[in-house]
């Protein structure tokens, strides 16, 4: 059986549960058993939270043997944009590699349009 745990680092207002739904840049992967603690120099809670998912997998699944573990990093890419509309000032995003949009408050709530 597998158990998979995710950690995204993002400190924007983006929610994390849309990040995992796109394609990303696999940037690190290493696979053995059992995996060491990352320890990157450039996002210190990544490194806390792999410490974190070995401990936890050591102490929860006491009763089954690990055959191999892995660490798997992507680099989902985002962009913030903001706006100014009808003096309302606002944000959206653009994520993924697929370009999907989150505009949480879109600032018109009906849009009419005529094609002829």
């Amino acid at each position: 059986k597998s158990h998979v745990d995710d950690f995204i680092s993002n400190n924007q207002n983006l929610p994390k549960e849309l990040i995992l739904t796109v394609d990303g840049r696999e940037i690190f992967s290493e696979q053995s058993n059992p995996v060491q603690p990352l320890n990157l120099p450039y996002d210190r809670s990544v490194n806390e939270a792999s410490s974190y998912f070995i401990s936890k997998h050591s102490i929860s699944f006491t009763d089954e043997q690990i055959i191999a573990q892995r660490h798997s990093l992507r680099a989902v890419p985002y962009t913030k944009a903001t706006y100014i509309w009808r003096n309302k000032k606002g944000e959206f995003y653009v994520y993924g590699l697929q370009k999907k949009v989150y505009f949480e408050d879109y600032p018109q709530t009906c849009c009419m349009c005529t094609c002829c």
